[in-house]
């Protein structure tokens, strides 16, 4: 039997006939014993010896690495053309450093785009042509200035062209009751309560008037009160007015990115669905959502950024429930994914 097995170890391949018939072949040649024994045309158009297969890959390899050595010479005369257009007093130039030569082109980019102004309008370009070093916390996880400048909420605008007008006491309490009990505020929880709860009381650190009206007009979807309606007699119209305030309010919230802003924008685009003709409204929402996103890093893993846990879980939450509201318009109008 071992010896069975050593022979059909050293078998190169089998002949036609037997390859077709699936039967064993001893590989004798120029006619083996199953074709010797049935007096029947023996032949054998398959590759030879497993070194000619050997050989044939050897060249297959060998071609590749002209291809490869080939392509890097290119590169590398690519790469010194961009090097020569910068000082050489610069130490972190280094021809085989990828991570420099990525350096190095993004730099050319943000140069010749000087004369568009986008220091102040965009964080991206800061980051690039500043070189601070990447601070590390006590986990040991490395974060740039610029992420955690993302993880801390900015101050809201100084001024507003929309209206900063709030409904009763009364009114404010029930819808914002509202909201956390019966609205999305228990089937989406995009906002702590507690922490929501402690701003409202504290006079310098308020909530976002857009988050406020976006609320309400949310909660106003789940309250019999007539107050939030346009049209008392009509109950279709609950939360139009704080719905109406908070779109007049929302282009004084697109200087900056906010975690309150896209939470806000969560909450108008599930007031939007109560009524079917705001597919596009809902779509234009969402994307504002999703790319304000992006721009707060909360597609970022930031499980060992220097923030507590409660901040770190809402910004998961958001976007997640940012996320799953663009696949389900997608799924629901037909539309492509944008993210």
């Amino acid at each position: 039997m071992s010896a069975e097995r050593e022979k059909r170890a050293r078998l190169s391949h089998a002949c036609d006939r037997c390859r077709k018939r699936h039967v064993k072949c001893d590989g004798d040649y120029p006619i083996c014993g199953n074709c010797k024994s049935v007096n029947g045309e023996c032949s054998y158009s398959h590759p030879g010896s497993k070194r000619g297969y050997v050989e044939t890959i050897d060249d297959r390899l060998s071609k590749i690495e002209q291809v490869l050595t080939k392509y890097l010479e290119g590169a590398d005369a690519q790469q010194q053309s961009i090097i020569n257009k910068f000082p050489d007093k610069d130490p972190e130039v280094d021809v085989h450093d990828a991570v420099n030569m990525t350096k190095l082109q993004t730099i050319t980019l943000v140069d010749s785009m000087s004369s568009l102004s986008l220091k102040q309008s965009s964080r991206f370009i800061d980051a690039i042509t500043k070189d601070d070093p990447s601070e590390t916390n006590d986990e040991g996880s490395s974060i740039t200035p610029e992420e955690f400048r993302r993880s801390v909420e900015p101050p809201l605008p100084e001024s507003y062209k929309g209206p900063q007008e709030l409904p009763s006491k009364d009114l404010f309490d029930h819808l914002i009751q509202t909201f956390f009990t019966h609205g999305y505020g228990t089937r989406t929880p995009l906002i702590h309560k507690q922490t929501f709860l402690k701003m409202l009381k504290d006079k310098s650190n308020q909530p976002s008037i857009l988050l406020l009206n976006s609320m309400m007009a949310l909660a106003s979807v789940f309250s019999n009160d007539p107050r939030t309606r346009t049209d008392p007699e009509k109950p279709e119209t609950s939360g139009d007015v704080f719905f109406d305030r908070a779109l007049a309010l929302l282009d004084d919230f697109m200087d900056r990115a906010r975690l309150s802003t896209v939470q806000a924008l969560c909450c108008l685009y599930h007031f939007c669905v109560k009524d079917t003709k705001n597919s596009c409204r809902i779509w234009t929402l969402i994307g504002m959502a999703v790319r304000m996103c992006m721009d707060l890093g909360l597609h970022r893993d930031c499980s060992k950024w220097p923030i507590s846990k409660l901040e770190k879980a809402i910004r998961t939450r958001v976007f997640w429930a940012v996320m799953n509201a663009e696949t389900l318009a997608c799924a629901s109008l037909g539309y492509i994914r944008i993210s």
